[in-house]
């Protein structure tokens, strides 16, 4: 007996299942396949019910066009109905309704407000001069715990089951994971679930130690691979390839920058991925810096996507601290604490000595201050730093792209034509360039004649 056969015996005896088909009785027309000559006949059709349903009719009916037999039965449930283990899963397509939505939301939480208020269960203290206790935070059905000491795990495990009775949701066992920072003893008190060792999970982003980062890009990394892949079966355009970058590989990769600031690696193999696509080579045909530019300054508008995620990071950064209206969230206080010198030595923040910061800036937060450097934004109010607009202000620094032998107010009538939308034609666009460069050359000519006249 085979592993397969071996797990079904086992789900039919766990479950209390019954076979349909041999509870017709030995009948040597109990066969679900045959060939058309009726040679062979086999059984490789089961159909299993509980036990608890009694079959009142069966048949077998003989299907048109196919060498299988359907199976037609008629059953009731008796007075005794028979209760396994089971397996129960969730309709994922529920959580698309509003009213379902709704109901997780005050479910989990009413969960938060009856553990933030149990004095016996302590969380951590952001830094700062607030000082206020996290406890937990919640997205939808994932729910994220902080203790302090082993106590307080013991009070979140009891304060979990109290409200396990009162709603019937219980503690997914094999999901849940607990990650330990500093010293811990356990050994009295264990959690029932596991403790990792490594690296943790949390809406997709890996957080816990050195690597959190580059295992969270590379991860992404291999989503745009394989995306691109699919795409470079077609054969599509330039415009074709900068629209599928936009709309399908980077929303993949901007996920990553709520957590995370663009690693220069990334950065490197980001253009590295998406150069390859748009010429099929490692070799590019036209230098990255002009492909960036916009169709009127000779470019071909291929996103600059780190660019893009960096700019991502630093507008989220600035939106949290310098633009959010609700002081009183905790990530606004922790984000003010570590960025508040940054905010200072760029000019948006006046040097307030009652307010405590951190000198000691953490390698992520170090891009902030390197891209406004970079791209000389320190001008811009923290008002406007939207990744639109700052991603628009950064390419409208763009030179024109020259071209040779052709002077700068014919080279910008040649780029106008080219990029003008209302010519829906690529002949009638391809004519009026030619008739324009044609102009040009006679021009060049009369002026020339008149030269060696003179």
């Amino acid at each position: 007996m085979d592993d397969a056969a071996k797990l079904l015996v086992e789900m039919v005896g766990e479950d209390s299942l019954t076979d349909v088909i041999g509870s017709m009785g030995p009948d040597a027309r109990n066969f679900t396949w045959s060939r058309p000559d009726r040679s062979v006949r086999s059984r490789i059709d089961y159909v299993f019910t509980s036990k608890s349903v009694r079959i009142r009719q069966h048949s077998m009916v003989t299907v048109h066009l196919s060498d299988h037999r359907a199976i037609r039965f008629q059953g009731e449930l008796t007075g005794k109905f028979l209760t396994g283990p089971g397996t129960w899963k969730l309709n994922s397509s529920l959580l698309g309704r509003e009213d379902v939505q709704e109901e997780l939301r005050r479910t989990y939480k009413l969960l938060a407000e009856y553990i933030r208020k149990k004095p016996n269960i302590r969380g951590i203290t952001t830094p700062g001069d607030a000082k206020k206790e996290v406890k937990c935070t919640l997205y939808m059905d994932d729910v994220t715990l902080f203790c302090t000491d082993g106590k307080s795990v013991q009070s979140l495990l009891e304060a979990c089951k109290d409200f396990g009775k009162a709603s019937g949701a219980k503690i997914n066992v094999d999901k849940s994971q607990a990650k330990l920072f500093g010293r811990w003893d356990l050994c009295n008190e264990p959690l029932p679930f596991p403790i990792e060792a490594g690296l943790v999970k949390i809406l997709g982003i890996w957080f816990g130690g050195p690597g959190a980062a580059a295992k969270s890009w590379n991860e992404r990394l291999a989503k745009v691979q394989l995306k691109l892949g699919f795409w470079s079966l077609r054969n599509l355009s330039i415009e074709g390839k900068t629209l599928v970058l936009r709309n399908d590989a980077l929303p993949v990769l901007q996920y990553v920058t709520q957590a995370w600031p663009l690693l220069a690696n990334v950065a490197r193999a980001v253009n590295s991925i998406v150069f390859h696509f748009v010429w099929h080579s490692k070799m590019n045909r036209v230098k990255r810096t002009v492909m960036h530019k916009v169709h009127r300054k000779g470019g071909k508008a291929v996103p600059n996507i780190p660019t893009i995620l960096r700019s991502f990071f630093v507008c989220g950064c600035v939106r949290i601290t310098l633009t959010n209206e609700n002081k009183d969230h905790s990530a606004y206080r922790v984000f003010r604490f570590f960025l508040l010198p940054v905010w200072r030595r760029l000019g948006w923040e006046k040097w307030e000595n009652a307010t405590m910061f951190n000198w000691d800036l953490p390698w992520y937060y170090k891009e902030i201050e390197k891209f406004v450097v970079e791209f000389g934004l320190n001008c811009v109010t923290p008002s406007l730093w939207k990744p639109r607009t700052i991603h628009r202000l950064i390419r409208s620094r763009d030179t024109r792209e020259p071209m040779s032998d052709l002077p700068p107010a014919t080279a910008t009538r040649v780029t106008r034509l080219v990029t003008n939308g209302e010519v829906v034609s690529r002949e009638a666009c391809r004519t009026m360039v030619h008739n324009l460069l044609r102009d040009y050359k006679d021009k060049d000519n009369k002026e020339r004649e008149k030269e060696e006249e003179l």
